[in-house]
């Protein structure tokens, strides 16, 4: 085992060049994903035994090795999410509306994914789970008052999206 003198001549000898290795296998993709490589290179340096009679290119392998799976993983992940985006249900079922002044489903749905997450959160608690803002204030962490705002800002800023998605509609 390397003692922790070793390991540390070892980081201020080659901690910067690794660090640019890393960087230059995962980019900026995954934030700090080159300073996690370096670390867990050196991690698992500290605690192999025997120790490499080489620990500069130990270090090297184990930091390319480190990049690019977290590149793997990254684009794997990128995959999945992409994957469910594509299968994911509507907020709304579509409903069948004989009257062209409604709003349909879409633009409601577009709507509220333009709110900020805790306000949509409100809205759509109380709206469609019929919660009080008292409960939805317990819910968030929020007071009742807060939950009120937000909801009488959330409906406005509806009100303002619903009203430019149908002056576009028409046009």
């Amino acid at each position: 085992m390397l003692s922790s003198d070793e390991l540390s001549a070892l980081w201020r000898q080659h901690a910067a060049a690794l660090r640019l290795i890393a960087r230059g296998r995962c980019g900026t993709i995954i934030d700090g994903a080159a300073d996690d490589c370096v670390q867990e290179a050196f991690v698992r340096l500290a605690a192999a035994e025997p120790p490499p009679r080489e620990p500069a290119s130990w270090l090297l392998t184990a930091v390319r090795n480190a990049a690019i799976d977290a590149l793997r993983s990254q684009r794997s992940r990128v995959r999945r999410e992409q994957t469910v985006a594509a299968d994911r249900p509507q907020w709304l079922e579509p409903v069948d509306t004989a009257s062209m002044d409604q709003p349909s489903a879409d633009d409601v749905q577009i709507a509220l994914q333009q709110l900020d997450d805790t306000t949509r959160d409100i809205v759509i608690a109380h709206l469609w789970n019929d919660m009080t803002f008292r409960q939805i204030a317990d819910a968030i962490d929020l007071s009742a008052a807060t939950a009120h705002r937000r909801y009488e800002a959330g409906i406005s800023q509806l009100r303002k999206l619903m009203s430019t998605a149908a002056t576009t509609n028409e046009s």
